[in-house]
C-alpha cells in the first residue's frame, strides 16, 4: 500500500473538494469556501493552492479554479436557467428571468445558449408537448418553418407555437398543434412577431 505525505494527503483533500464542488454547484469554489467544506486555514489554502498551481495541478486565479476534472465536468454541460410559464394556449405575457438554473449535458440537448420554460395549456399536446412539460428551447431570433417556437407576440404576449412565415401577407402563422380545437383556433395569423427561441427538447412531467 502507497501512503502519501502530508503535503500530498492535503492536495488531495483540496482536489477532491474543489471537483466535488464543480460537480454540484456547477462552479468553482471561492478560497473561502474551500477552507470552510475542508477545515484546513485560508492562508494554508492559499499557500498549497499556490503551489500546486506553479507545479501545473490546478488553474487558479482569486475568482476561479480549475482542475482537469472541472473543465472535463464544465466541458460536458452547460447550464440552462428555468424561466417561467410559456402559454400552449392563449397567449400570456412574457416569461421573466429566473433565479434557478439546471445542468444538461451537450451530448443530448447539443451546444448553444439554452433556456427552460414551463408548459402550459395544451394546445402542443399533439406534439408531445403537455401542461406542465419543461421545454427546452435554444436561444436565437429565427426560426425555420414548422419548427416549434417560443415567440413574443406583439412586444407583449409570449405563446409556444409551431411556425410559419407567410411572405406574401407579410405576416406570420402560429399552428397549435391539438386537433380537437376547431380550425378557426388551430391558426393565428400575425405581423409583429419576435422569436425568442426554438424547442430542442421535452422534459416529460410524470403522471
Amino acid at each position: 500500500m502507497a501512503y502519501l505525505c502530508k503535503d500530498e494527503l492535503v492536495q488531495k483533500q483540496l482536489l477532491d473538494y474543489i471537483n466535488q464542488y464543480v460537480r454540484t454547484h456547477l462552479h468553482s469554489p471561492s478560497i473561502r469556501e474551500i477552507a470552510a467544506g475542508t477545515g484546513i486555514s485560508r492562508a494554508t489554502v492559499q499557500r498549497y493552492m499556490a503551489a500546486m498551481r506553479e507545479r501545473g495541478t490546478i488553474d487558479y486565479t482569486r475568482r476561479s479554479v480549475s482542475t482537469p476534472e472541472t473543465r472535463r465536468i464544465e466541458n460536458a454541460q452547460t447550464v440552462a436557467p428555468l424561466l417561467g410559464t410559456v402559454s400552449c394556449g392563449i397567449p400570456k405575457e412574457p416569461f421573466a428571468d429566473g433565479e434557478e438554473a439546471v445542468p444538461l449535458p451537450r451530448r443530448i440537448f447539443g451546444e448553444g445558449e439554452l433556456f427552460i420554460v414551463t408548459a402550459s395549456g395544451d394546445s402542443m399536446t399533439d406534439a408531445g408537448i403537455d401542461d406542465g412539460d419543461l421545454v427546452v428551447l435554444k436561444r436565437q431570433s429565427t426560426a425555420e418553418d414548422g419548427e416549434i417556437a417560443a415567440v413574443l407576440v406583439d412586444g407583449t404576449e409570449t405563446t409556444l407555437k409551431r411556425f410559419y412565415r407567410l411572405p406574401a401577407e407579410k405576416a406570420f402563422r402560429l399552428h397549435a398543434e391539438n386537433r380537437t380545437y376547431p380550425p378557426e383556433l388551430r391558426n393565428r395569423t400575425v405581423q409583429n412577431v419576435e422569436v425568442q427561441g426554438v424547442a430542442v427538447r421535452i422534459i416529460k412531467t410524470v403522471k
